[in-house]
């Protein structure tokens, strides 16, 4: 439904000029990793009837690899 539910407000910058985004989230919707404020994300969405419905949401903040993935082989 149109402007119903709960949405997910993304900040863009496109060569300098600034947008948000809204993103519909649906019990569909995949949230991966830790999604906060502020976090940078990527978005994968359809669009009908001019809403976006995101179908997933991916957090881009860097998580330490595991130990063992820092050693030398």
């Amino acid at each position: 439904p149109a402007g119903g539910g709960p949405a997910a407000i993304v900040a863009r910058t496109v060569k300098g000029k600034a947008e948000l985004l809204r993103f519909v989230l649906t019990v569909n919707t995949v949230l991966k990793g830790n999604l906060a404020v502020g976090s940078k994300v990527t978005v994968h969405y359809t669009t009908q009837s001019n809403e976006n419905t995101a179908t997933s949401v991916q957090s881009r903040e860097p998580n330490p690899p595991p130990r063992d993935a820092r050693l030398p082989k």
